[in-house]
């Protein structure tokens, strides 16, 4: 055998071997951290999505909560509204968009509903000021919560309060159960939305002893 092709046969990898190696490896490796990053971004999403249920669940617990209400009340008080939305602490921010809205409040009007000024630091939410009923005169409740610095007091983004009488919320009040209901008005569909998609619903009876 002739001594030269010995070594050319053990002097190692060829350039394209080496090539097709450092190829494979890159795409692996870039596989990867690919596989990361989507996870990282799927946890991202899982704990905002979370964040968003427990206060929409916070929310919901105040609206079932508060009494049902009669049919001839009268429009609630921003402050009102405002302590059923707002988090349990101090508030900042300012006045957007139509209704009123106190110079203290960290929630920006929005929508239909007015939410005004509330009193700061206290424990906000109380129950005795506003019913479910007075919320559906303002519905769509919509509001955002305002920052601190940096720091947001309750989740970024739009959120929604919607009460009616809609019980599957298909658009039309013809259904068995809403025709039953035209008339005594005892039983509301009740919805909580951040930027338009739905977190929590239920439907609210009114209790025997309302």
């Amino acid at each position: 055998m002739n001594p030269r092709q010995y070594v050319r046969r053990d002097a190692g990898f060829s350039a394209v071997e080496s090539v097709l190696v450092i190829s494979l490896l890159a795409v692996g490796t870039l596989g990867l951290a690919h596989t990361i990053i989507s996870g990282q971004q799927a946890i991202a999403h899982l704990e905002a999505d979370s964040r968003l249920i427990d206060h929409a669940q916070v929310l919901m617990t105040r609206l079932n909560q508060i009494p049902f209400g009669a049919g001839n009340e009268t429009a609630a008080s921003g402050a009102a509204l405002a302590m059923i939305v707002a988090p349990e602490n101090t508030l900042f921010g300012s006045s957007t968009g139509g209704g009123t809205i106190g110079s203290a409040s960290g929630l920006t009007q929005q929508g239909g509903g007015t939410v005004g000024y509330a009193p700061s630091p206290v424990q906000l939410f109380t129950g005795a000021n506003v019913t479910l009923t007075q919320l559906r005169l303002a519905s769509p409740l919509s509001w955002q919560y305002g920052s601190n610095g940096s720091s947001y007091l309750g989740p970024p983004g739009t959120w929604q309060i919607i009460v009616d009488r809609d019980l599957n919320g298909d658009g039309d009040l013809l259904d068995p159960m809403e025709t039953q209901t035209a008339t005594t008005q005892d039983l509301f569909r009740v919805e909580i939305r951040h930027a338009g998609r739905r977190i929590l619903h239920t439907v609210r009876s009114r209790n025997p002893q309302e």
